[in-house]
């Protein structure tokens, strides 16, 4: 490793700690680094470029990224908007009324829910570029000043929705 300007960069083709005496148990790199890559706490936009798997408080990763423990969610409050970016978190909150839903950044095998209490009645529908929605049998009009939730989970180009509505 060198230092530029308070930075590590990191030049390895192998096994990589920072700040232990065992590189697994703090950051275990198992392939290659990136010319250039940066640990610190201002780097350049991508703080560390790792090309091959990776794994947290794993001992063999089987896939892009393996995590052992809780994912923590986060919820996001889309204020009285309509459009919804998923990327921000796979749980959202409106207090628009039912019509039109615009979507983006919908993972394939993602889950979702958003959380709509609008103040009059209607019928929701969502858009989302290339994905088609199929929704369930019963679907219909919102009750007025009530929440209702719905859940969306991705399936290649398909979008299952459910929904419970007058909470």
């Amino acid at each position: 490793a060198s230092s530029t300007s308070g930075y590590a960069a990191i030049f390895s083709s192998g096994n990589v700690g920072i700040g232990t005496t065992s590189p697994a148990n703090k950051l275990d790199v198992n392939g290659s680094v990136a010319v250039g890559s940066y640990v610190g706490t201002a780097a350049p936009s991508n703080s560390l470029i790792v090309s091959g798997k990776v794994g947290i408080g794993t001992s063999s990763p089987t896939v892009k990224l393996d995590v052992t423990g809780a994912i923590y969610s986060r919820s996001n409050n889309l204020g009285s908007g309509t459009t919804v970016d998923w990327s921000l978190a796979n749980i959202q909150y409106t207090s628009a009324s039912c019509g039109a839903f615009t979507f983006s950044n919908m993972q394939d095998g993602g889950t979702y829910q958003l959380f709509i209490e609008g103040t009059t009645s209607g019928t929701c529908s969502f858009t989302h570029s290339g994905l088609t929605f199929k929704m369930p049998p019963n679907h219909g009009a919102t009750t007025a000043s009530t929440m209702t939730v719905y859940s969306f989970t991705r399936a290649g180009t398909y979008v299952f929705v459910s929904w419970t509505p007058g909470y």
